[in-house]
């Protein structure tokens, strides 16, 4: 029997992939698989490894997180450690972030935001 989570990553890395415009041939060059293993990572007939699942992450440019909704480790500091900061260089170096790269810290910041 597949498990839901199983399931749930499955469809996850398929819209992910669509998402990125990629072939399930390209992903599978990417992660060092044939497409059809694609397939059945998607449709959750296979399981994917902790380490393989980080490729298809970095192949989608996206973190492991996003394949896991709902289901997120304890974090590692404690928030109080981690506040916002109105840092001088922080902020300068922010600003010489190229449209894309600020879109990427954007969608980590919104991921992290779930934790």
């Amino acid at each position: 029997m597949v498990h839901p989570i199983d399931q749930h990553v499955g469809r996850r890395i398929r819209e992910e992939r669509l998402r990125a415009g990629m072939t399930q041939s390209k992903l599978a060059e990417f992660i060092g698989v044939r497409f059809q293993q694609v397939q059945k990572y998607e449709s959750a007939a296979s399981r994917i490894s902790a380490s393989r699942l980080c490729l298809i992450a970095d192949a989608l440019d996206r973190p492991v997180s996003a394949f896991f909704p709902g289901h997120h480790s304890a974090p590692v500091a404690s928030h109080e450690q981690h506040k916002p900061t109105s840092d001088p260089q922080f902020i300068e170096r922010i600003e010489r972030l190229s449209e894309s790269e600020k879109d990427i810290v954007v969608r980590l910041i919104d991921n992290m935001s779930h934790w």
